[in-house]
């Protein structure tokens, strides 16, 4: 008797922020279906009300059915049905969770106009059909309707909400490749006697204390310290943008997330799982989506006022061009087959029809989760709606890091070739492609990339063959043999080591590279 156990598998932190990316992914997709059914029917509503009255049609659209109701007011209130009161229920519905809470949100507004203006619509058209026949010889006056008014604000406010669904699931989407960047598994280290013993494990699974290995080409579980291996060196440009790999040896501190590009890191975790800088940073996208700016807060503040000033002037106009119908203050020619109470239902409509939707009240929040969207798609994380607003009164930006303005890609500025006896320059250099073409074509290293693509592209270098005795010490460079000779990239000082006494001569002949700011390679 008891309970079956399954160890979950993926991301150490996966679980609560990939649930919210794909809470907002299913949203957007909810959106994006609502607004493509509401254009579905609004688009030919638009064509019935506004453009075929202008063409050869006019004629059949406007012939009268019955009562003076045209065919165009029927094909109208059967286009404009489905969205009023099927698409947009969800307002409907959102709209009596505000009231039943004691607040007023736009929702309201976004159905009391819609709803005004196809109630309107409606009874213009039912008092029309009940009304007496006209006496012979009398022309009726066909009833006033506004079908296509409410449709069309339906479907632009849906495209609004379709628009701010999309920017979140931008900013979703960036949480998500952060998420992604960490390993779902990770290589522990046991101790085994006086070996060690290694086992691959889930990433959830490791401890604070744990020794995990780490190889060229995997990421890091864990942020922690390295406590033993060869000098390696990191790509932490996920975390911090800067786009060369970080030199790591014993002692140093890596983070979880980035990745191993060259050696061999044993590496003990002082923070796993959610703890993370990682996690953190994905959390804290993740809660940005859902933070307001000061302009947003005001906004839904007004709105909160907004809405029922709205709704009172409205019932104000009623009551106004009611008493004044009533009172035969309205030109009797204005209220021609209609009562006094749709008379001044026609002016409150206006009201809350031209209220809705409120610019500010939908703008605002849809703005902050454009911007916040477009640069998680640019790879700029946005803290806090109100860090983006505070940026409108940045002059100047100061970036520490190249890779964080430029591509973040390694490319060659310039070469210097030393003058040797008996080659023309043009030969030294093709020759120096070639060995550089064979020493780094297949490495990960950001630098070696830059110089493989160069070499092929470029100066066209031609393969000498494969390279041979290849030995790669991290931070400093390789050896390798290329046709039968030794050949040495990397830094100045290890070229120097292998080159000897006289060396330093040889590498005056190219100097004047290394004051520019350029990552210098010595070639030898």
């Amino acid at each position: 008797v008891g309970y079956v156990g399954r160890v979950a598998t993926g991301s150490a932190f996966s679980g609560a922020e990939a649930s919210v990316s794909e809470r907002q992914r299913a949203e957007s997709r909810k959106w994006r279906a609502a607004l493509r059914a509401a254009a579905l029917f609004t688009l030919p509503a638009f064509a019935v009300a506004i453009v075929l009255p202008h063409t050869p049609l006019r004629a059949p659209l406007l012939a009268e059915l019955a009562q003076g109701v045209s065919l165009q007011a029927v094909l109208l209130f059967l286009l404009c049905a489905p969205v009023q009161f099927w698409i947009g229920a969800p307002f409907y519905r959102s709209a009596v969770a505000s009231l039943r809470h004691g607040s007023a949100s736009m929702d309201v507004l976004v159905s009391l106009g819609t709803l005004a203006a196809f109630v309107y619509s409606a009874l213009s058209i039912a008092l029309a059909f009940s009304a007496p026949p006209p006496a012979e010889g009398e022309e009726r006056e066909p009833p006033a309707h506004f079908f296509e008014t409410s449709a069309m604000l339906v479907t632009f406010v849906l495209l609004g909400r379709t628009l701010e669904a999309a920017a979140k699931g931008e900013a979703s989407d960036a949480v998500q490749r952060l998420i992604s960047a960490h390993p779902a598994q990770a290589l522990l280290c046991l101790p085994d006697g006086p070996a060690w013993r290694e086992q691959l494990v889930d990433s959830k699974l490791l401890h604070v204390g744990d020794v995990v290995k780490v190889v060229t080409g995997a990421s890091v579980p864990c942020d922690g310290e390295v406590v033993a291996g060869s000098e390696g060196e990191v790509d932490e440009s996920l975390v911090t943008g800067e786009s060369l790999p970080v030199p790591k040896r014993p002692g140093a501190k890596v983070v979880g997330g980035s990745v191993l590009v060259d050696g061999l890191l044993y590496v003990r975790a002082e923070r796993v799982g959610e703890e993370t800088l990682l996690a953190q940073v994905a959390g804290l996208v993740a809660e940005a989506q859902g933070s307001k700016a000061p302009m947003q807060l005001l906004a839904d503040r007004i709105a909160g006022v907004f809405v029922p000033a709205i709704v009172a002037l409205a019932m104000l106009t009623f009551f106004v061009w009611y008493t004044c119908c009533e009172l035969q203050l309205v030109p009797h020619e204005w209220m021609v087959h209609s009562s006094p109470g749709l008379f001044a239902f026609l002016f409150a409509n206006a009201v809350l029809v031209v209220a809705c939707p409120c610019a500010l009240g939908l703008a605002t929040p849809t703005a902050v989760m454009v911007g916040t969207g477009v640069g998680a798609r640019l790879g700029v994380l946005i803290k806090s709606g109100a860090a983006l607003e505070k940026m409108r009164g940045v002059t100047a930006v100061v970036f520490d890091k190249t890779g964080t303005v430029t591509e973040g890609k390694m490319q060659v500025a310039d070469f210097r070739v030393a003058p040797a006896a008996g080659r023309s320059r043009e030969q030294a250099s093709g020759e120096l492609w070639s060995v550089l073409l064979c020493c780094e074509r297949g490495s990960g290293h950001p630098i070696a990339k830059a110089l493989s693509t160069y070499a092929s592209a470029v100066q066209h270098a031609k393969t000498l063959g494969p390279a041979e005795r290849v030995k790669s010490e991290a931070g400093r460079g390789l050896r390798c043999v290329v046709q039968g000779r030794e050949a040495v990239v990397g830094k100045r000082d290890y070229v120097l080591q292998a080159l000897g006494p006289g060396g330093e001569a040889q590498l005056e002949a190219v100097a004047g590279l290394d004051g520019r700011g350029y990552t210098t390679v010595y070639v030898a």
